[in-house]
């Protein structure tokens, strides 16, 4: 359909104990997780893992993923994902 964009997204342990996770899960046609995050992460660490859209149809598409985690204020992080894609005619003169 297109070119596939990828998104970076990081984890960071601002915490003094060992953040362990599991996810990010996610479902869906479009968008794929294509580089996964370490379990645990250390006091003071970061981890990355990067979410893949690759249309399959002109328009908007949607989903979400979570991860849930031990931290004990937020247990659980979920994140919507968008995007749209419209193709153009490159011999449209209108």
């Amino acid at each position: 359909m297109g070119n596939d964009v990828k998104v970076e997204f990081t984890i960071e342990n601002t915490g003094s104990t060992p953040l362990t996770f599991t996810g990010p899960n996610l479902a869906s046609a479009d968008f794929s997780v294509t580089s996964s995050a370490s379990s645990p992460v250390s006091a003071s660490g970061s981890t990355k893992f990067e979410v893949t859209f690759s249309p399959s149809s002109n328009g908007l598409t949607t989903a979400s993923f979570s991860i849930s985690n031990n931290d004990l204020n937020e247990s659980t992080y979920t994140i919507n994902l968008s995007a749209s894609v419209y193709t153009v005619d490159e011999n449209d003169s209108t």
